[in-house]
């Protein structure tokens, strides 16, 4: 991607992020501003983007990785306790961005799963038309 492209991506993250706050009567300082920055350049640099490897999450709520240290997939992660379903989560990163109502990503059985933990759910539905325009201007990114 063109660093124009990406300056302008993340200048009209900041300003969403701005507009949204200050709608909420907040304003955002300036370690909050980098620190947003700082975090969705991990999203567009990282190989999975905003998402961690994926996990299922079993029946007894427990979370087990897809693959084995090896890298292979490792049949029934669950085992005998059965998986309800298995999806990538969200990285570090991009929790980050969760955290200030600013969510990359799509809706996935997870969210579903999770969904009593998200105090707004519409800055969750902003989220993933940010999450079009990501995938819009960032082709290439795994998804």
């Amino acid at each position: 991607m063109q660093t124009g492209k990406r300056a302008l991506v993340l200048v009209w993250i900041v300003v969403f992020i701005c507009s949204t706050v200050a709608a909420n009567g907040q304003s955002i300082q300036e370690n909050v501003r980098s620190e947003l920055k700082d975090n969705f350049e991990l999203c567009v640099k990282k190989l999975k983007g905003p998402y961690t490897e994926n996990f299922c999450v079993c029946q007894d709520g427990s979370r087990v990785a897809v693959a084995g240290p090896d890298g292979k997939v490792i049949p029934r992660p669950c085992g005998d306790k059965g998986q309800l379903f298995c999806a990538a989560f969200r990285a570090p990163w991009a929790e980050n961005l969760a955290r200030h109502g600013l969510y990359l990503g799509n809706i996935f059985a997870r969210d579903l799963h999770l969904w009593n933990s998200f105090f707004d759910h519409h800055n969750l539905v902003r989220g993933y038309i940010l999450e079009r325009h990501f995938v819009e201007t960032h082709p290439k990114q795994p998804r």
